[in-house]
């Protein structure tokens, strides 16, 4: 430590800190204490995670169409659908798809559950 390296009383001003702060120390060793008590009071229950390869799938499309946005203004397009090749709804076309799509293995995994 540098900062005291050239005090020739570090004993007085531990001590001193020591006083002037005894609620900093007291607060320390009652939260100390209430966290380990606490945790011991607590108790874990695992419970079973069930990975369902549809949901997933639908979560995974449902990102990629967020993602790219309607007619593809967020990726690859300033959106400006005049500028776009073809008609511009190409992108509108596919995203319905993708969505169709999604709803379709939402209602299917539904279907499933119940």
């Amino acid at each position: 430590m540098d900062i005291i390296k050239n005090e020739s009383n570090k004993g007085n001003m531990f001590s001193r800190f020591i006083v002037s702060y005894w609620h900093v120390y007291l607060l320390f060793f009652i939260c100390a204490f209430l966290w380990v008590y606490l945790y011991k009071k607590v108790k874990v229950v695992e419970v079973a995670v069930v990975v369902s390869t549809m949901k997933l799938a639908v979560s995974m499309m449902m990102v990629v169409v967020a993602i790219t946005g309607d007619e593809g203004g967020a990726i690859g397009g300033d959106g400006d659908d005049d500028a776009a090749v073809g008609s511009g709804d190409e992108g509108a076309a596919t995203a319905a798809a993708a969505v169709g799509t999604a709803a379709a293995a939402a209602a299917a995994a539904g279907s499933m559950a119940s």
